[in-house]
């Protein structure tokens, strides 16, 4: 845990070799541990002007602009993955949640979708897409007993230990009428304490 030290080291490998993109990530990686997501940003941002090509440190740039609450930054580097004809579940995952924020659910329902086909057992994923469907403003893309069903899939995959998780079941229940689990549901979320 000195995280000064072996960010100095870090530091010297990249002046070194500065197209070690593995060490770029890695000082990436300690600068948000140590509460600096701005120096992160900013180190990253320009790797990837320098290197357009290097498409996992555009992803994880990504990731760090929609922490930061910056969803259209994240949308942008997303994009910019995509446009290399990346076919990964993150890039769908990241870029949905992103869109999410953005009230863009349309779209994030494709990318929900799409990541789904490519890693059907993510908890995350799995989660995501059934909010969506159990509580979007817009009734076309409204499905609760398609939500009850992958609620239901994602709380097993995490043991029915994660409550946001069995939030979210308790949602998708509420959306096809059936108040009694959905209630049921709420109170095991709110008794793990979460």
């Amino acid at each position: 845990e000195q995280f000064e030290n072996a960010l100095a080291d870090i530091e010297t490998v990249i002046k070194l070799k500065p197209d070690f993109f593995e060490a770029v990530r890695r000082r990436a990686a300690l600068l948000v541990t140590s509460d600096r997501i701005d120096e992160a940003i900013k180190g990253l941002q320009s790797v990837v002007e320098e290197h357009p090509d290097q498409l996992e440190l555009r992803m994880t740039l990504g990731v760090l602009y929609h922490s930061k609450k910056e969803p259209r930054k994240a949308i942008e580097q997303f994009n910019r993955v995509a446009e290399a004809d990346v076919k990964h579940w993150a890039l769908f995952r990241h870029r949905a949640d992103a869109l999410l924020s953005i009230g863009k659910q349309a779209e994030a329902l494709r990318d929900y979708e799409s990541a789904l086909k490519l890693n059907p057992t993510d908890p995350g994923i799995l989660n995501n897409l059934s909010w969506l469907l159990c509580t979007s403003p817009d009734k076309k893309l409204r499905n609760g007993e398609r939500a009850v069903d992958l609620a239901e899939k994602a709380a097993k995959e995490t043991d029915h230990k994660a409550a946001y998780i069995l939030s979210t079941l308790a949602a998708a229940y509420a959306e096809t009428g059936d108040f009694k689990r959905a209630v049921e549901w709420s109170e095991k979320a709110g008794a793990l304490g979460e």
